[in-house]
């Protein structure tokens, strides 16, 4: 796979403004996490599939980091460094590229790098309320950038 072609890129950005813009309408604030993260985070926490699909690399100065494979967790760092008090309730979206290794090799079906939209809702008081929200508002999103071949997995 050699990247996306302008046709493929402006429907993309066309979908993710589409749902960025439900978020970010719905109370959600829009956040950048770092692409690069330390490994440990995943590897230490993620499954076993995450785990032997991450990039891993060593910085000049010994740091084991690696490209993030989605962006839920870099939105849980972001959150822990940002909040006053970890507790503090917040809503995130986000739209933004992850990375995974794909051992045939990448395909259409699964890239190497990949687009990932999403929403993380932290320190509600009503936490079913809250994944209640969240899947709703996901489904809104999908139907709303007219993508019709989706499926949802709890």
């Amino acid at each position: 796979m050699t990247g996306k072609s302008p046709e493929e890129r402006m429907a993309l950005d066309s979908q993710s403004a589409i749902m960025s813009g439900l978020f970010e309408g719905s109370g959600y604030s829009y956040i950048e996490p770092d692409i690069l993260q330390p490994a440990d985070v995943f590897l230490d926490r993620s499954g076993e599939d995450i785990r032997q699909r991450t990039y891993v690399f060593t910085d000049p100065a010994g740091n084991e980091l690696c490209l993030r494979p989605d962006l839920t967790v870099p939105s849980c760092r972001y959150h822990l460094d940002h909040a006053a008090v970890a507790t503090d309730p917040a809503k995130y979206c986000y739209v933004g590229p992850a990375f995974r290794f794909q051992r045939g090799g990448a395909s259409r079906l699964h890239p190497r790098e990949f687009e990932q939209v999403g929403i993380e809702n932290f320190g509600a008081r009503d936490r079913e309320r809250a994944e209640a929200e969240t899947l709703s508002l996901a489904i809104d999103a999908v139907e709303t950038a007219g993508l019709e071949d989706y499926s949802v997995q709890v």
